[in-house]
């Protein structure tokens, strides 16, 4: 075993085959070298002319058996886009010798297949045509790649773009796959001429959510290190998910249905516009969001609106500015909830699976101060309990056909939005050996109207968030004027009290 050389100690490489996730009879890694073709040419953005060579891509399988079975998919599972979710995480070097390794990390990777089985699966429509994960152990696509022209500075600020795409392997939509040959899980590690390297994750979501990813994560990168796993065993009995029977809904879930459309104003909802949208990043640093807060809780009590209300608030509230809504015009944000700790009993903690519900705030917010927007937020956060997600599963289970929920252009779009936050996801706060990822996000934002709350610049930093979001260029253009305008509220505050 070869650990990456900040972990050449003998003692930590000791749990090799009796590590807990291992059965006592272990059997070869299978690894299946292909050709792969290279990613599609993609158009190049602004910042760089990246060229991707792609090497050689392997098959990693499970280092053990694994269960070979069916298995069930909750409701939550089937309103989520059937689709790979794409990101990419940026690594540098530090002079780090074996720097990424791809033999240490595709042994590891074997490894960690062993107690995450589904994700060497494959997606299957069972004999009541529902869509289920076959636990076959086919395994998932590992591609090593280089950008020998390009280094991690010809990148920018890192903002999602379609150029991305190069980084990730090509996933294949499952409506597109019948046969259900395609790998629910892809990687890429692709190396710079900086010495830098970036890791390119195709994550199917009928596999789970980013709580699920990020437990995966953080076991791959513990074996890697020759490390005890540090998070809790995946549970995978996904019927804890399951309506009750009969299913009784007991509130209205408008969460599911049509979101409000733009009454009047600028052009926001043709397909034409939408293909013109551009995406941008903006960080937040830990004074801002205090400012944010104080703004937020104005009129209200002190301390009672929290970081993430706030900047959900702003959001919102500059979404509608920089679209420039007409007075009155209702608008929705629509915001994902764990369900694992406010579910009672709350789901096991290694839970793998979608537990993510859907939320929403809608109004009218132009000329209203931040607070009225925070207030929505909070209100719509605070009806998320028990009560009101087993009634969501029920509502859910009543409806015809599932997939024609998930979401899609028609449901962020202007006038609404949504936003997603990583930052609690522990979705960059892993190491393989090489030290944390410099950046985390999406590959590319996929629709306009969407915004991702990510970790600061250092990988985990909660206090200095980026928001990245997609909208029109002219709208993109107002954004920028509006984003930052709290800072004035703070220096005429600090003015005030000289």
């Amino acid at each position: 075993k070869i650990c990456p050389p900040r972990y050449y100690r003998p003692v930590k490489c000791r749990l090799a085959p009796n590590h807990p996730f291992f059965p006592e009879s272990p059997v070869p890694v299978e690894w299946t070298v292909t050709d792969a073709p290279a990613p599609p040419t993609l158009p190049s953005s602004h910042h760089s002319k990246m060229r991707i060579q792609v090497n050689h891509s392997t098959m990693v399988r499970p280092a053990h058996p694994t269960p070979r079975r069916l298995l069930w998919t909750s409701n939550l599972d089937h309103v989520v886009r059937r689709s790979h979710v794409l990101l990419v995480y940026f690594f540098r070097t530090d002079g780090y010798p074996n720097f990424f390794e791809a033999g240490l990390l595709k042994d590891a990777l074997s490894k960690s297949l062993v107690p995450f089985f589904p994700m060497a699966g494959r997606s299957r429509l069972d004999q009541t045509r529902r869509r289920v994960i076959h636990c076959d152990a086919q395994g998932v696509l590992f591609v090593e790649a280089e950008a020998g022209s390009t280094s991690l500075d010809d990148l920018g600020d890192l903002a999602p773009r379609p150029e991305f795409r190069r980084l990730v392997p090509e996933a294949r939509h499952a409506d597109d796959d019948p046969s259900g040959e395609h790998p629910l899980f892809l990687l890429q590690l692709t190396r710079f001429r900086c010495g830098g390297a970036s890791l390119g994750v195709a994550f199917h979501h009928i596999l789970g959510d980013g709580t699920s990813l990020g437990q995966f994560m953080h076991t791959w990168a513990d074996m890697a290190r020759c490390l005890p796993g540090g998070t809790a065993t995946p549970f995978h009995e996904r019927s804890a998910l399951a309506a009750r029977h009969p299913p009784t809904p007991c509130f209205p879930h408008l969460e599911y249905a049509e979101p409000p459309s733009l009454a009047s104003g600028p052009a926001g909802a043709d397909a034409d516009a939408l293909s013109e949208s551009v995406t941008a990043i903006f960080r937040l640093s830990a004074a801002d969001l205090e400012v944010l807060k104080a703004q937020a809780n104005e009129g209200g009590p002190p301390g009672r609106c929290s970081t993430y209300e706030a900047v959900a608030a702003h959001v919102w509230r500059c979404a509608c500015e920089a679209r420039a809504l007409p007075s009155g015009q209702e608008t929705q944000m629509r915001m994902p909830v764990n369900g694992r700790p406010r579910l009672r009993p709350p789901l096991p903690p290694g839970y793998f699976g979608n537990a993510i519900f859907t939320t929403g705030a809608a109004g009218e917010l132009r000329g209203n101060p931040l607070a009225v927007a925070a207030g929505r937020v909070r209100e719509a956060l605070a009806r998320m309990d028990d009560g009101y997600m087993r009634s969501a599963l029920d509502h859910l289970e009543k409806l015809p056909h599932l997939p024609s929920l998930a979401r899609g252009a028609r449901t962020f779009r202007s006038p609404n939005i949504a936003l997603t936050s990583w930052v609690n996801l522990r979705l960059s706060d892993f190491d393989f050996g090489w030290g944390k990822p410099v950046f985390m996000g999406p590959v590319e934002v996929p629709f306009e109207g969407v915004a991702y709350l990510l970790p600061g610049p250092a990988a985990g930093d909660e206090r200095s968030p980026s928001v990245v979001i997609r909208l029109q260029p002219e709208a993109m253009e107002r954004w920028k004027n509006v984003f930052y305008d709290f800072r004035w509220w703070r220096n005429s505050r600090q003015r005030s009290k000289l």
